[in-house]
């Protein structure tokens, strides 16, 4: 699997860079290649994270774009996953084989300008109306909105007693369902074929069939879905910081500095041999919180720590790679400026590091 994913990566960097699309060449490579399918589970049967972790790990070796990588892990973790394992048999016949091939790209919305990971403060409602549900509220930094065909929607129960703890609750919305607009893209610094945008829903009337799961399950499942998101992103992370690692040594090798070497100059060397670390350290808190998975657990401290570490060893990998280079690092034809634009990110989604200290400090 490995080999056949690294060659994939390469077949993808030929492509020319695109905005992620339904139907468009680069995706419906992955999805001819199994990626998207990574996360679905058979009913009775969960879905292994620890085989999505390694092919995620091979992919992302190879692969040179990072905003794909990131709509791939959304796409298999807030989409593929949760529809597989929450959905019913008609919701898996209409959405999932769509998301699989590629044909159908969906969209996690759960952030809010007020409520990030901080889901007790989410302002948007759903309240039963007519045999179904009307949502009202917004939804800001949905990856993949532009190009979305549905929305998983995370909502809170509009018809609760003031005072208690939210109700929350999950439903598939169809980009053209009446009351859901897609808004505002956003300009981002890095990761720029990620295209981010907003989800508005005003009186958006969905049938009794958009509600995925039980009602008043949607805290159980949003924490399951960013298990997966958090351990998925990190595989891609310590897929692209062995390639980004790599490519620094070989540069270190060749580029001659006071008559030896780069990698003979002992700063140069320790930096090297500190990012070396920091990947392995990366590589084995993600696999172990994979396999955690795999033995049926839960695992909300083990995914917070490998995303915690391998986050921050991957920022700092990529700064430690455009330092060695130098001015070429600096340079937008090497790629490496690039490269630290899109790791800057990774410390912010799927839970910030100051969130995730929070939480691990919380479980200690």
């Amino acid at each position: 699997m490995r080999q056949n994913l690294g060659r994939l990566g390469q077949r993808l960097n030929a492509e020319a860079a695109e905005t992620i699309a339904p139907g468009g060449r680069r995706w419906k490579m992955c999805a001819e290649a199994g990626i998207l399918s990574l996360g679905r589970s058979e009913p009775g049967q969960p879905a292994d994270l620890l085989t999505a972790v390694a092919g995620m790990e091979a992919l992302a070796a190879e692969t040179l774009d990072n905003g794909l990588l990131f709509c791939l892990v959304g796409q298999i973790c807030s989409s593929v996953h949760p529809v597989s394992t929450f959905g019913d048999s008609a919701q898996r016949r209409r959405v999932l084989e769509p998301l699989c091939q590629g044909e159908l790209v969906g969209a996690a919305a759960a952030t809010e300008a007020d409520a990030g990971s901080d889901v007790a403060a989410m302002r948007t409602r759903y309240r039963r109306a007519g045999g179904g549900y009307t949502l009202d509220g917004a939804k800001v930094f949905v990856t993949s909105a532009p190009s979305a065909g549905f929305f998983l929607v995370l909502a809170r129960d509009g018809d609760a007693p003031a005072g208690q703890l939210p109700r929350l609750s999950y439903f598939l919305v169809s980009r053209d369902t009446p009351g859901a607009t897609v808004g505002q893209t956003y300009e981002t610094m890095g990761l720029n074929s990620a295209p981010l945008g907003e989800l508005v829903l005003d009186g958006c009337r969905l049938q009794e069939d958009a509600l995925l799961g039980n009602e008043g399950a949607g805290g159980m499942m949003f924490q399951s879905i960013l298990e997966w998101e958090r351990v998925l992103l990190v595989a891609a992370h310590t897929g692209t910081m062995g390639r980004v690692l790599q490519q620094t040594v070989s540069h270190a090798r060749r580029r001659r500095q006071f008559g030896k070497p780069l990698l003979q100059h002992q700063q140069v060397g320790a930096r090297l041999a500190d990012a070396r670390a920091d990947l392995e350290a990366s590589r084995l808190l993600t696999y172990h919180a994979a396999w955690c998975k795999r033995r049926g657990r839960t695992a909300p401290l083990e995914a917070a720590l490998a995303k915690l570490f391998a986050s921050e060893s991957y920022v700092r990998a990529s700064l430690s790679a455009l330092q060695l280079h130098g001015a070429m690092g600096y340079a937008t034809e090497t790629g490496i400026e690039g490269q630290v634009r899109d790791a800057l990110a990774s410390t912010i989604y799927g839970g910030t590091s100051e969130v995730l200290r929070n939480l691990i400090a919380a479980m200690l």
